[in-house]
């Protein structure tokens, strides 16, 4: 789900800038949710012709005046809503920095809407076979903020080829070094999601390698939240966990084959395209039937949480889980990566 919050004025704006204008589109694209703060304070949906329409045609609309106070009382909620962007009075310097601080988009309202916003920027597609290919060269230079990163690989351990857990951390240290912001991002969360019995290693010996490898990143960058998850075959929407995925905030990248993809003395492991789009890199466009990326985007992450929706509260068994190098039992775990959608 993307969040759009900013100002009934400016929704209006949008709205009747019509279908030529890429925040028309975003606004009335699936999986957005719209929210505002109204002129009059009064928390009651506008009656303008853009509310009525917009509501009439499906989407997700409702007034808010409340976040916009609690945004002005501590910055820090703008990590209240899922993958947000917010549209607010507020210059660019303010914007920029909250941005860097918590890992959302933060535009000012007086921003030129005929500029194309990052999450509608060209994806692209790396050959993994081409030479000097790597996760760095696939993951450079994007150009959103994050907070948050589910890696999802079943296989992530697994001893295929040859493979070793040396090749998984490998792949996972380019992959997280890539992506980990370079100044401090506020409760910044990573979450590796593979399958525990079709790995030769051991839960724990996972676990010691992973949190081997994140001291580094402590060390020389900031502390984060890293969780560890075994999903299981008796769990229910398991099948729903087979594809490779990286997913964070305003982007999805799809591996098809696997994510331990190259090797740091043996080069590539695994010849696959794979491809990275922000979510509206596609679909977007007159013409454009491709899939927008929000759509596959929501339904993996909400395909992963009914997964450990189902470990944690319906399944018997026992969850194989870690937290910063801790193992938990499944009664003590609560679950830190945003990304996570589970019921109320």
């Amino acid at each position: 789900m993307l969040s759009l919050y900013t100002t009934e004025d400016k929704i209006i704006q949008l709205y009747e800038d019509g279908p030529s204008s890429i925040w028309y589109r975003i606004m009335n694209a699936p999986c957005t949710e719209i929210s505002y703060c109204t002129k009059n304070g009064d928390n009651k949906l506008s009656n303008h012709k853009a509310f009525i329409n917009l509501h009439r045609a499906g989407c997700k609309i409702f007034p808010d005046d409340e976040l916009m106070q609690l945004i002005n009382d501590d910055e820090s909620n703008v990590r209240e809503l899922p993958n947000p962007i917010y549209l607010i009075d507020i210059d660019s310097a303010k914007a920029n920095e909250i941005s860097k601080k918590y890992g959302v988009i933060v535009l000012p309202k007086s921003m030129n809407e005929e500029t194309r916003p990052a999450i509608a920027h060209r994806g692209w597609s790396v050959d993994s076979s081409e030479d000097n290919r790597s996760w760095k060269y696939i993951l450079s230079n994007i150009e959103t903020p994050l907070n948050s990163v589910m890696i999802i690989d079943r296989y992530l351990f697994a001893n295929q080829n040859g493979d070793t857990i040396e090749d998984s951390i490998f792949n996972l240290r380019e992959i997280i070094g890539t992506l980990l912001p370079l100044e401090k991002v506020e409760h910044f969360n990573i979450t590796i999601i593979f399958d525990l019995s079709k790995s030769q290693y051991s839960f724990e010996e996972i676990k010691k390698a992973v949190q081997k490898m994140k001291r580094h990143f402590v060390d020389t960058r900031f502390a984060f939240d890293l969780e560890l998850i075994s999903v299981t075959s008796n769990c229910f929407g398991y099948d729903d966990t087979h594809d490779r995925y990286i997913i964070s905030n305003y982007f999805i990248v799809g591996a098809p084959h696997k994510l331990k993809t190259f090797s740091q003395d043996r080069g590539v492991l695994c010849k696959q395209t794979i491809s990275f789009n922000y979510l509206f890199s596609q679909g977007i466009e007159p013409g454009d039937r491709s899939t927008k990326p929000i759509v596959t985007h929501d339904r993996i992450i909400n395909a992963i949480s009914k997964v450990v929706h189902h470990m944690l509260y319906e399944s018997v068994n026992e969850c194989d889980y870690s937290l910063n190098g801790q193992i938990i039992k499944k009664e003590n775990i609560e679950i830190k990566n945003e990304l996570f959608l589970f019921d109320s």
